[in-house]
């Protein structure tokens, strides 16, 4: 699973959906096994129009995680006009269990 967060929450709702930004994220990084994701949702409960939530992608192997996380940082050099917010800002992490997080918090 992949977490995507930062300026997500500016898009309108009716202005395209999760899994349709998705694939266009997905295309800018040229990850082509866009058939991989099973699951797309925002995370939390929305609170506010301000509030930030961020989308998580479960796809169907670790593989294809580690594929999409390796090219992540395509996203820093890639500017548009066409979106309502910056993908350079955008940022993909790999969705960890608690358990995880502690020892990687010892680890770093």
């Amino acid at each position: 699973m992949i977490l995507l967060s930062r300026s997500l929450d500016r898009l309108e709702e009716n202005e395209m959906t999760d899994r349709d930004l998705v694939r266009d994220i997905f295309g800018i990084i040229k990850y082509s096994d866009k058939t991989s994701i099973t699951r797309c949702e925002r995370v939390g409960v929305k609170k506010s129009a301000d509030a930030k939530r961020p989308i998580k992608v479960t796809l169907q192997d670790a593989e294809c995680v580690r594929e999409v996380l390796s090219r992540a940082k395509l996203l820093k050099s890639f500017h548009t006009t066409g979106y309502n917010f910056e993908f350079c800002k955008l940022f993909l992490s790999p969705d960890r269990s608690l358990e995880e997080r502690i020892t990687r918090q010892h680890l770093v």
